[in-house]
């Protein structure tokens, strides 16, 4: 029987101020990873927090501001020592036919071993090497 709070976070809401905030990301027992990025009424984003939490505890915890461009102007937090994904790896662009509202999580999808196209799951790569990430010879180099 699986968790109905497990799978994938994806939601849209609207704000009084014509701004957007969009959540997304993936729960799993021993894995939760949310990005809320908050949108300005024109689609720039403007801001983002990240939490991510693996099975030894706090991975990433951090608030990211953007400058009117699109670019990282400052980023506040906690971040595991080896913790190098950079926020903007994180970001996804606003759901084109994003309507205001909550959408259900997907339930989680059986690991096939093969590499996702979805861009949390590029991410997770970094923090969590698959058999296909690790050299074939099992060395380190």
């Amino acid at each position: 029987m699986s968790d109905p709070q497990s799978g994938q976070i994806d939601s849209v809401q609207s704000l009084p101020d014509g701004g957007t905030v969009y959540t997304h990301g993936h729960r799993f027992p021993d894995n939760v990873q949310v990005v809320e990025q908050r949108h300005g009424p024109g689609g720039t984003l403007q801001s983002a927090r990240v939490t991510w939490t693996g099975f030894a505890g706090r991975v990433l915890d951090v608030t990211a501001t953007f400058d009117a461009q699109g670019r990282l102007v400052k980023e506040e937090g906690y971040r595991a020592p080896d913790m190098t994904t950079p926020v903007l790896d994180l970001i996804r662009p606003l759901p084109r036919q994003a309507s205001p509202q909550t959408v259900a999580p997907t339930p989680p999808q059986p690991n096939t071993g093969e590499p996702s196209a979805h861009p949390i799951a590029e991410g997770l790569h970094r923090i969590y090497p698959t058999a296909q990430n690790d050299p074939p010879d099992g060395s380190d180099s």
